[in-house]
């Protein structure tokens, strides 16, 4: 039943308008500890992450489209990820704060074929789930704590929850870093490509952007 109550909820905050992807995170590894919430962590999100996808790609193509070319930073991802880079900056982009479900629906009109996405997701999301599910476990940790009334025990619990947060913060500065970087990147290439009066090639194994590339220039970032 927690099985069945965590893929559903994972499903839910997994759409565009969904909320509480970490806190189904930090949940899962306080109610079945750091190995059993991590399991149950990595096949809801994949099982999530799969149904909003198709569900994204079928029905909400043209909304997500039309949303994403009213957002710089949005198209700037989208023109990445349909690049030689895209598996790498779909992993990136997991460890961004950009909500979870509006990432799904941003991915959905990418080209990139589902299994790849899935698998680049899957390694972008492992790093937070880890040290949500063992922030999870130090909240178990504080019942017991709280019961003994120990000073030690108090502040080896602070020290914890200090350590893991800031491992967070520096696993997302990390992952904004490099994003940024293969959005410069593509960004150089396109202006590049249209001073010389080409388009991006696609062909080349070091290209970041793809075909289309100009397309979404005209409603994303003004490189000119």
């Amino acid at each position: 039943a927690g099985l069945l109550l965590f893929t559903v909820g994972f499903i839910v905050v997994s759409l565009p308008c969904g909320w509480g992807y970490i806190l189904l995170n930090v949940a899962a590894g306080y109610l079945y500890g750091f190995v059993l919430g991590m399991g149950l962590m990595v096949l809801g999100v994949l099982v999530g992450t799969c149904v909003a996808h198709v569900a994204c790609k079928r029905l909400l193509a043209r909304w997500a489209l039309a949303w994403v070319q009213r957002s710089e930073k949005l198209s700037a991802i989208v023109r990445v990820v349909e690049g030689a880079s895209g598996l790498k900056v779909v992993a990136l982009a997991r460890l961004t704060p950009v909500p979870f479900g509006l990432q799904n629906a941003v991915f959905a009109i990418t080209d990139l074929s589902l299994p790849n996405y899935l698998m680049a997701s899957s390694v972008g999301l492992l790093p937070t789930q880890l040290l949500n599910s063992y922030l999870g476990t130090t909240l178990r940790t504080m019942e017991d704590v709280i019961a003994e009334q120990s000073v030690s025990g108090y502040f080896i619990f602070s020290l914890q929850i200090v350590i893991s947060i800031g491992l967070m913060f520096y696993v997302v500065h990390r992952a904004q870093v490099e994003l940024n970087a293969a959005i410069v990147a593509c960004e150089m290439e396109m202006k590049t490509s249209l001073v010389t009066g080409s388009q991006p090639s696609i062909s080349g194994s070091t290209t970041s952007c793809n075909k289309r590339t100009v397309a979404f220039a005209g409603g994303g970032i003004n490189i000119v």
